[in-house]
């Protein structure tokens, strides 16, 4: 038996699917409550999650000793490195540098208590009290105590990072209490070196307490600008500082577990980030539109592949015209049921359904087969007649 092939009518698929517009809103509706309260509960758990205020105690009991000491490694560089990026020394010109210079000659009652008050007004000169009290009066943001050059200049600490600051004097002083510092201009210099003479007023009581009465002379007070050779090795000491900081804070950073960078996020937020976290108004819950409508769609599409599968499995498929392929013969209409009443829009689907075809009553059926059938037994003089009829979908008979 030859097997024809069959295709889809896509326009009377398209109607068959119309024709479940009921079905279509129900499933909308449900995908979209579906959808929306996905989201809703979703939302629930992000605020309840974020109603618990997050510590740093919550990661370190997650975290090893070594683990959270790397954090705080890190935090540690960082700080270093924002300090190398602020501090006012890195600003300079090392070329064309302010530096002052400032000579007291201490005079006593003998030589050995002139070289004594010398030697303790160099120590008050490099206390942090002097730092503090000139940092206060000229605003400085910087440490204080780098802008002070020793008699030999630049000194190395333990950690080999070239420091310039100011040292009690040897042993064989002379007894003069000398200054030299730069500076970022030649007016910031004059104050400071005025600041350190008036620092020294303010102490000379107790040094006559203990080593009687005395008074000093100026032997110079002066102001340059040129290359300091100091600054330009403070300068590169703290490139390396920060080079050398930049590639350990890497390399520990590139190991950071995914509670590690969360507890790094905590304590590079600061203390009065994290407070304001924890007193936070958390929003209330409530359901997505994105979701509401995703929701929808993905439903629609489910229930429109169950269309597609059950009409092309349901012999739906095959339009009117068919008969007239496979037995040669014309379609006269479409029966329609008339006992079921349906609405406008479902006369309406049903109707352009029938492509063209006219819609005829029982009564009106057997009229028109009546008269088909004289008129064609009287033409072809046909002794046997046949007839095929069709029941397309559950609305005909």
């Amino acid at each position: 038996m030859e097997q024809r092939e069959v295709e889809i009518n896509l326009v009377d698929f398209m109607f068959e699917v119309l024709a479940h517009w009921r079905g279509i809103i129900a499933v909308i509706l449900i995908g979209a409550v579906l959808g929306g309260g996905y989201s809703y509960m979703q939302s629930s758990k992000s605020a309840q999650a974020a109603a618990t205020p997050v510590t740093p105690e919550m990661y370190e009991s997650q975290l090893t000793d070594r683990e959270v000491s790397d954090v705080h490694t890190v935090v540690g560089y960082d700080q270093l490195m924002k300090a190398y990026y602020e501090n006012p020394i890195m600003q300079m010109d090392a070329t064309n540098v302010a530096e002052g210079s400032l000579i007291l000659s201490v005079n006593a009652e003998n030589d050995d208590n002139a070289h004594k008050i010398a030697h303790d007004g160099m120590k008050l000169l490099a206390s942090a009290e002097f730092y503090g009290y000139v940092a206060e009066k000229e605003a400085y943001t910087g440490d204080v105590s780098q802008l002070f050059i020793n008699r030999t200049g630049i000194v190395t600490d333990s950690g080999s990072n070239a420091v310039a600051v100011a040292v009690v004097p040897d042993s064989d002083n002379d007894g003069t209490i000398e200054i030299r510092m730069f500076g970022e201009s030649e007016e910031f210099c004059r104050n400071v070196l005025a600041d350190a003479q008036e620092f020294l007023d303010s102490k000379k009581v107790s040094l006559e307490d203990a080593y009687g009465a005395y008074n000093t002379q100026l032997l110079e007070d002066s102001v340059t600008t040129g290359h300091v050779s100091e600054v330009e090795a403070l300068q590169k000491a703290m490139l390396k500082s920060y080079s050398e900081s930049k590639t350990l804070r890497a390399t520990i950073e590139k190991e950071f577990s995914a509670t590690q960078k969360a507890y790094y996020q905590l304590l590079t937020t600061g203390t009065e980030e994290t407070e304001k976290a924890a007193s936070a108004v958390v929003a209330k819950p409530q359901a997505s539109k994105k979701m509401i409508v995703l929701g929808a769609f993905a439903l629609l599409f489910i229930y429109g592949m169950y269309l597609f599968v059950t009409y092309a499995f349901s012999g739906k498929w095959q339009a009117y015209s068919s008969y007239q392929e496979l037995y040669g013969i014309t379609d006269l209409g479409v029966i329609r049921k008339t006992g079921a009443k349906k609405n406008k829009l479902d006369q309406a689907i049903a109707r352009a359904r029938m492509h063209g075809a006219k819609e005829l009553t029982v009564d009106e059926t057997v009229d028109v087969i009546a008269s088909a059938v004289a008129l064609q037994t009287e033409k072809e003089a046909i002794h046997t007649l046949a007839f095929v009829a069709g029941n397309h979908g559950t609305d005909t008979e």
